[in-house]
């Protein structure tokens, strides 16, 4: 999380600013800490630190407020509840079944999750047959970027659609909603192609991907249709934007799902 340089003139009588005071305490208080509910900062979960580049800046010592460990683990278990559906709780690249058709993707998806940084740039198109795995896999990045403190979220693009086209007419919704969507550091658009063509699809899938395209903001998608049925469904000039931006991803082999139920009824 980053951190927020602040010079306060400040002092107290014996010279020492209120910054550099709470610093010595919190190097006294934080490696015996239990958590957010024994805090000792005013700000519960924040701390000053000496910032050794302003401190020669300004040739005095000057602090930047940093977040504890304790703090960021409730940041993103706080976006895990907001940006990442129930049904996907357990998805993660542990519960992943990995086997001869998918083993690939899967580690494709592993390596570009744990390489993932503030500075990535491009994303990935995980296309495949239904029930093959590619929304597991997207959950499960999401999960690894969320816990490294980067701000992320998880849709369903047919949702996302009907959510936009509710705020058009309801002015109780969130008309900001499709803005926030878009602008979102990382974005995982779940099942993309599935929704019924229209030209506002077509219109505001476009300005959704084209933001994201203009502000080199990594993003996952995932889909059922091949290239060329995405050309179909959603215009060449959407798609030309998803190819630039990422890597495609391709998923086979047997519905995982249709498995699942097999092995499940054969156990009854």
């Amino acid at each position: 999380m980053a951190a927020e340089v602040k010079k306060l003139p400040q002092t107290t009588t014996h010279g020492i600013s209120i910054e550099g005071m709470l610093a010595k305490k919190a190097d006294e208080e934080c490696p015996k800490c239990a958590g957010l509910d024994y805090c000792k900062m005013p700000q519960k979960g924040w701390r000053p630190v000496l910032h050794e580049e302003a401190t020669k800046l300004y040739k005095t010592p000057t602090y930047a407020w940093t977040s504890c460990k304790y703090f960021e683990r409730k940041v993103v278990e706080e976006q895990k509840r907001e940006y990442l559906n129930e049904r996907f709780e357990g998805k993660t690249f542990e519960s992943f079944s990995v086997n001869m058709h998918n083993k690939k993707a899967f580690d494709k998806c592993f390596e570009y999750a744990q390489n993932f940084n503030w500075n990535t740039t491009e994303g990935l198109i995980l296309a495949g047959p239904v029930g093959t795995g590619k929304t597991h896999l997207a959950a499960a990045i999401l999960k690894v970027v969320l816990e490294k403190g980067i701000p992320g979220a998880m849709i369903l693009v047919p949702k996302l659609l009907d959510e936009i086209r509710i705020s058009y007419h309801d002015e109780t919704a969130d008309r900001r909603l499709a803005e926030k969507v878009a602008t979102k550091r990382f974005l995982v658009l779940d099942d993309i192609g599935a929704e019924r063509t229209t030209d506002w699809v077509q219109e505001e899938l476009f300005k959704l991907i084209n933001t994201r395209y203009e502000k080199k903001l990594p993003t996952v998608l995932t889909t059922n249709c091949t290239m060329e049925e995405l050309v179909d469904k959603l215009g060449e000039r959407i798609v030309d934007r998803i190819i630039e931006m990422c890597e495609p991803v391709k998923l086979e082999g047997k519905s995982y799902r249709k498995e699942m139920r097999k092995s499940k009824m054969g156990r009854k």
